[in-house]
């Protein structure tokens, strides 16, 4: 059972306070589904990482279970690691130093699982997800060699690598054209990892600040992104219409809000 009563949650952006979190109450029964839903920006995430301790409210309360692990009343806050839950993060969380299996193993590790009840989750949780080949390799080892195909695709189709953030690369070509024909090629060469990977695709004027790549265009891209299925190169409608006739094929998926974008914007899969 999750219990959560009158949460607040605020941040300070530019000097300007931003509630994210505005006196949410919620419950859910032991053995319940329940998901939060609601457009980018509304404060899904903060949230659930306000359950798991990440962050701390200023006022409300939070009880998992038979315990209460926030209690701003009475100035009570339990840390992450006495939570007794676990979360997947959005963006990749792992330990590069360890192999898939053990980056898996490690919270039961942590929780003292014995060894054959956790080889048995652990080979059961990688072949749910389509990985338990990669099970004993090394994910920095994995990384380079992903990295490294990447590169070399962006070599062929003249891609600039602006920036790199753990698995993700940040990246600018001279048309759009030659941005979809790589994020095809990029999907093929990681397919011999085991690897799948996501592609947002937009065009617009750019920014040069400090030598980096800015402006609403940039954040565009990466909320494009943000909606790409594992596998799948996700471009706006913009990068669509500049491509007609390139003999590139398309599926409508529809129109999303763009957190931080006004509006809705219609986004479209590239199909072979």
């Amino acid at each position: 059972m999750v219990s959560v009563e009158n949460l607040l949650k605020t941040f300070i952006v530019k000097e300007v306070v931003v509630g994210a979190v505005d006196n949410v109450s919620f419950k859910v029964d032991e053995g319940a589904f329940f998901t939060l839903l609601g457009p980018s920006g509304c404060g899904k995430t903060t949230i659930l990482r306000c359950l798991a301790g990440l962050e701390r409210p200023e006022k409300g309360r939070i009880q998992i279970g038979q315990k209460e692990v926030f209690a701003s009343e009475r100035k009570l806050y339990v840390q992450t690691s006495q939570r007794d839950i676990g979360m997947v993060f959005q963006s990749y969380a792992i330990w590069p130093h360890m192999s898939v299996f053990k980056n898996v193993a490690y919270p039961l590790r942590f929780k003292k699982v014995s060894t054959a009840e956790m080889n048995k989750r652990v080979n059961e949780t990688l072949a749910v997800v389509g990985l338990a080949e990669l099970g004993d390799r090394q994910w920095r080892d994995l990384l380079v060699r992903h990295n490294s195909l990447i590169r070399r695709e962006l070599g062929r189709f003249r891609g600039r690598e602006i920036d790199t953030a753990g698995d993700g690369f940040f990246v600018t070509f001279d048309g759009p054209a030659r941005a979809i024909r790589c994020a095809e090629a990029i999907q093929n060469a990681v397919t011999q990892l085991g690897l799948t990977v996501r592609v947002g695709l937009h065009t617009g004027e750019c920014e040069i600040v400090d030598e980096k790549v800015t402006g609403i265009a940039v954040h565009i891209g990466a909320r494009v992104m943000n909606h790409a299925e594992p596998g799948e190169v996700l471009v706006t409608s913009t990068v669509k219409d500049l491509v007609a006739g390139s003999g590139i094929g398309f599926v409508d998926r529809g129109a999303y809000e763009l957190k931080g974008v006004p509006g809705k914007w219609r986004m479209f899969a590239v199909v072979g």
